[in-house]
């Protein structure tokens, strides 16, 4: 089991998608998100997807479920 991530801690720092069913289709961070924040949500990500890529702004999502 994963350890819940720090990025998790403020609703205010990141936004998921949802699929018709509820489930999780996409984490992205939103500005308000600290260093610490944004370091706990590569390391998730790396470990639970496995591919970390940029948008076309530059931030750092996930795009492959």
């Amino acid at each position: 089991m994963i350890k819940r991530p720090y990025f998790y801690e403020n609703p205010e720092w990141y936004k998921e998608e949802h699929d018709k069913d509820g489930m999780v289709t996409k984490i992205t961070l939103t500005d308000k998100a600290p260093p610490k924040a944004v370091e706990s949500y590569k390391e998730y990500m790396k470990i639970r997807y496995g591919k970390i890529e940029k948008d076309k702004n530059g931030k750092v999502i996930v795009t492959d479920y």
